[in-house]
């Protein structure tokens, strides 16, 4: 894969330009970028060449795409879904909160404050298909002590997106 997109842009620009997304995150879909109110997904297992999945789609156009609430459950389980994709491009709503938490580590009662994804570790698994995008609201609790964020290896920006997911504790 050569270092240019199709559209103009480098490798670098995209980088710089993927920090300007919002606290939405792309899974399963590649990365995407935000260049010009237009936003494309990129480096899926079918589009290995870096080209985009769809025509370019507005903000506009991405906001009347339809809604799905997704709700998450604890691993190994995972959330109700579609095991094949039925219609269109569609945006999944996600909400997860990020506990500290006292944890029991082995048999001999060994405890470890473990920073959490819903109240587990590994966090609970965000399942969407490929072209769909994801709204992440990510919420630190008031009783937290630290700053936590997320990466999702298949999404936004450098860590995984995970300098846009930066959610101090509830004041």
């Amino acid at each position: 894969m050569d270092n240019q997109m199709n559209d103009g842009y480098d490798r670098r620009d995209f980088l710089k330009m993927s920090t300007m997304l919002p606290t939405s995150a792309a899974l399963g879909v590649g990365a995407l970028a935000v260049a010009s109110n237009n936003a494309y997904a990129y480096g899926t297992a079918d589009n290995t060449q870096g080209n985009p999945l769809h025509a370019s789609m507005s903000e506009e156009e991405i906001a009347a795409l339809p809604r799905v609430k997704q709700e998450l459950v604890a691993p190994p389980f995972a959330p109700e879904h579609e095991q094949v994709a039925s219609g269109g491009p569609k945006v999944v709503e996600v909400t997860m909160t990020t506990p500290e938490v006292r944890m029991e580590i082995d048999n001999n009662g060994t405890e470890v404050w473990a920073m959490t994804f819903n109240g587990t570790v590994p966090g609970p698994l965000i399942i969407c298909h490929e072209g769909d995008f994801v709204e992440l609201t990510l919420i630190n609790p008031k009783e937290s002590v630290l700053e936590h964020n997320i990466d999702f290896h298949a999404s936004t920006g450098a860590l995984g997106g995970g300098t846009l997911t930066h959610v101090l504790p509830v004041v």
